[in-house]
This record gives C-alpha cells, sequence and structure tokens, in this order.
C-alpha cells in the first residue's frame, strides 16, 4: 500500500463536491463552506442538528460531508423553510426538516434523531435573546462533548449572546473561539460601534463538568 493510501489523502470524488459546496444556496462566505464540510467530515458525527435552514444551502453541505463519510444524519428546524424541492429531493435521504420554532420543537428533533445530538449547526435567530434560547434549549438536547457551530459570530447580537452564555454555564460550554475571520463588509449597529456579518464560532459541551 502506498504511502498516500495510507494517508488517505486522494478522493476522486472531491472535485464534484467542491463544487457542490459552491453551488449551495447558502449565504455563507466561501472559507465558511469549506471549512463546514471538513468539520462535519472530520468530526463524523451520527446526529446533527441544523437551526436555521432557509433555502437550504448549509444542509447541503453538511449532508454531503456525511456522504462522504457514509455515515450520520441531519435534522433541520426552521419556522418557514423555503428549501427548493428539487434540492431537497438530493437531501431528503440523510436529512429530516421540522417545520418549527427553536427550542420549542427540539424535543421532536430528539425523538426523530434517535438520541442527543452530537453536532449543531445554529444560524437561526439573531436577536441576543434568540441566541440565548437556541443555546439553552441545544443544551438540553445535545450530547456531552457535542461541538456547536454558530454562524455570523462577528454580528454583535450573536457575539454578546455567544459570550453571555459561555460566561453562564462556565462547566458546560467551553469555548473553541472563532474558526473563520472573513465577514461581511462593516455595517453600524444602533449603539453606533462597526458590526459585521458571517464568522464561524465554535463551542463544545463539556464532556465532564470543568471546573
Amino acid at each position: 500500500m502506498g504511502t498516500l493510501d495510507y494517508l488517505k489523502v486522494t478522493d476522486p470524488g472531491l472535485t464534484d463536491r467542491v463544487q457542490q459546496m459552491l453551488d449551495a444556496p447558502a449565504e455563507l462566505l466561501l472559507p465558511e463552506r469549506l471549512l463546514m464540510y471538513s468539520l462535519v467530515r472530520g468530526l463524523r458525527p451520527q446526529r446533527c442538528l441544523e437551526i436555521g435552514t432557509h433555502f437550504g444551502g448549509s444542509t447541503t453541505i453538511t449532508c454531503a460531508a456525511l456522504d462522504d463519510v457514509g455515515a450520520g444524519t441531519l435534522v433541520c428546524v426552521d419556522p418557514n423553510p423555503l428549501v427548493p424541492a428539487d434540492v431537497w429531493a438530493r437531501l431528503s435521504h440523510r436529512a429530516t426538516m421540522l417545520r418549527g420554532a427553536s427550542p420549542d420543537i427540539l424535543a421532536d428533533a430528539v425523538g426523530i434523531a434517535g438520541g442527543l445530538f452530537d453536532f449543531v449547526f445554529i444560524d437561526g435567530d439573531h436577536t441576543h435573546a434568540g441566541v440565548v434560547r437556541d443555546v439553552e434549549g441545544v443544551l438540553t438536547v445535545a450530547a456531552a462533548g457535542a461541538h456547536l457551530l454558530f454562524h455570523d459570530s462577528h454580528y454583535w447580537e450573536v457575539r454578546d449572546a455567544i459570550d453571555e452564555c459561555v460566561a453562564k454555564y462556565p462547566r458546560r460550554l467551553l469555548d473553541a473561539g472563532t474558526l473563520s475571520a472573513l465577514s461581511t463588509d462593516p455595517i453600524t449597529a444602533p449603539d453606533g460601534s462597526q458590526a459585521r456579518w458571517g464568522g464561524f464560532r465554535l463551542l463544545r459541551v463539556a464532556t465532564t463538568p470543568v471546573n
């Protein structure tokens, strides 16, 4: 067996996957698309949760990674999903859609998944209160050691809400920091400060309480 085969650094289908990620109808910057695919493929989660599906772009990327792993399921939660029928037809073998709001519908999501989630993508309500609600809801359905990936973490309400939750649950939430620093052009926040859209931030649910 050659060294490259042993290291599994070749993938004849990767070219097609890259094009699929570029074409995915997601409001994700290029590094975010590549990172999301790589993170899911590398972590190999068995049960994934997505809060905020919209047109199904991030769903497409997550399902592509799970398909390449050959295992795992995804439950999508959105009060008004707008995934085109042809897009969903390519995802439904791996994903299930729940039409409803987080956190109220998260218990149903666990039932569909058959257990607690080990990977959660949060891209729903971007208000401060909405993000806090999502995090606290997710903590009831996330497995020990689960990874929580937040989109638009540069946006001030999302950023501040994540900071608040990390401070509120120091024994449960471990902050892995920013994974994607690229952002949109600045916008002016209500307090006059400069804000940005975009960005990935990763938290991890502690496997055991942290002192």
